[in-house]
C-alpha cells in the first residue's frame, strides 16, 4: 500500500450527512464499507491503486456494498443528520457508517 496516498486520504476524511450523499447514491456511485474491523482509507487506497484483489474480496464478502433500500429509507427521515466518514476516489463516494 502506498503510504503517501494513504495519508492524503486520511486527510480527507470527512462526515457526511445524507443530504450530501443521495446523489451520489442515484448516480450508482455510492458504496457502504461495511465492517468494523475494515478501514474506510484502506479500502479507498485498494481503489485507486486498481487492487483488484483485495476490491474483489470485499465486495464478494459483502464488506464493501451498495446501500440497502432501507438503509436509504432511514437516511431519507433524516436527511441533515451526520451520518458517515466519507472518501471520494473517482468516481466512487465510499462511506464507513457513524455508531
Amino acid at each position: 500500500m502506498n503510504k503517501k496516498l494513504y495519508e492524503d486520504l486520511e486527510k480527507q476524511l470527512e462526515q457526511a450527512d445524507w443530504g450530501m450523499l443521495k446523489e451520489h447514491h442515484k448516480r450508482e456511485a455510492l458504496y457502504v464499507v461495511d465492517d468494523d474491523s475494515l478501514d474506510l482509507v484502506k479500502v479507498a487506497v485498494a481503489i485507486a491503486e486498481d487492487d483488484v484483489t483485495f476490491v474483489k474480496d470485499v465486495l464478494g464478502n459483502k464488506k464493501l456494498r451498495k446501500p440497502t433500500d432501507d438503509e436509504t429509507e432511514q437516511w431519507d427521515k433524516e436527511p441533515n443528520v451526520k451520518m458517515a466518514n466519507f472518501l471520494i476516489v473517482q468516481p466512487y463516494v465510499l462511506i464507513k457508517k457513524l455508531h
